[in-house]
């Protein structure tokens, strides 16, 4: 399961997994993270 799936709601939402994220990032050095989002749009002929 992803540390945070959609962020949407600001950070009072999710306090358990931000500390969660904080003590990984303490303890293992920064990640990468990569994204990519798509808008498909469909029109009948």
């Amino acid at each position: 399961m992803p540390l945070l799936r959609q962020f949407d709601a600001g950070v009072e939402a999710y306090p358990d997994r931000l500390r969660e994220l904080d003590a990984l990032i303490r303890a293992e050095g920064p990640f990468v993270v990569h994204s990519a989002r798509f808008l498909s749009e469909a029109r009948k002929p």
